[in-house]
């Protein structure tokens, strides 16, 4: 399989694998354990993908074919993250055969290229000119989510997730790592999270549990994670709030006693 890998890497434009040593350094640790894992279990796409996301995430964005959807995050933070997901899927030992484990790791480690990278062709570049294989593809644009964010279309979007165990898998992993850094998050970040994950991801759970019995363990122990680092962060915010509150309630007391001090000097300049 290295081989193989190896001659259609060599095939793909050099300026799409350059990559910054620099950026990749917090990726290196988990970028080699999954490109071990690959090798030993030939995952052709999953070798494929690190080596393109890597160099689609930490290269010189101005010198790549496809141009980069500039955030302001800097973008070896989403090779990070993706890396994280795939190599949370890999612990997770999901009961599933090696070609789907090849499509679902291959997927997770690109889940953020249609996101982050303007393909002039809607992806398709991944399958014609990068030899990712067309189901790696069709299971990143399942995940991928849409830009209008009504209550209507979301419910539409996590259902077709729902319907793909792969696809669940994938979303279930990057919820858990989202959820592990969400104390490094602002507050209206952490409430948006936590509202989505209890609307949506543990529900999901639940059902995947129950349609899906080969992914129990799998999805339980992820869950399980997920849930708890919710609760965490509901009460974290909460006395955040209760704090914030405390002291808005300082502040106006405060504010009336300086005012009530104003007038009281003013009446006796006047006296």
């Amino acid at each position: 399989m290295t081989v193989k890998a190896n001659t259609l890497l060599s095939k793909i434009d050099t300026d799409i694998l350059e990559y910054s040593t620099a950026k990749f350094l917090t990726s290196k640790d988990n970028f080699n354990y999954i490109k071990d894992y690959a090798v030993k279990h030939e995952l052709l796409n999953t070798y494929l993908m690190l080596y393109i996301t890597r160099g689609l995430l930490t290269g010189n964005k101005d010198i790549k074919p496809y141009i980069y959807n500039d955030d302001g995050c800097p973008r070896e933070i989403y090779l990070n993250h993706s890396l994280f997901v795939a190599r949370n899927l890999i612990d997770l030992h999901p009961r599933i055969n090696k070609r789907e484990e090849d499509v679902m790791l291959a997927s997770a480690i690109g889940h953020v290229l249609l996101e982050k990278i303007n393909f002039s062709n809607k992806g398709k570049e991944l399958v014609n000119d990068l030899f990712i294989s067309q189901d790696v593809l069709d299971l990143i644009l399942i995940n991928k989510k849409p830009n209008i964010h009504t209550k209507e279309v979301l419910e539409q979007y996590y259902k077709r997730i729902q319907s793909n165990k792969l696809a669940l898998l994938i979303k279930v992993a990057d919820r858990g790592n989202i959820v592990e850094q969400l104390h490094a998050s602002n507050i209206e970040t952490i409430q948006y999270y936590i509202e989505e994950t209890k609307s949506y991801f543990l529900p999901m759970c639940i059902y995947a549990k129950v349609h899906y019995p080969e992914l129990y363990h799998a999805i339980n122990l992820e869950s399980s994670k997920i849930k708890y680092m919710i609760d965490v962060n509901e009460i974290l915010t909460a006395k955040h709030l209760s704090i914030v509150n405390h002291l808005s309630n300082e502040i106006l007391t405060l504010e009336e006693d300086n005012a009530n001090l104003e007038r009281l000097i003013k009446y006796l300049e006047n006296s």
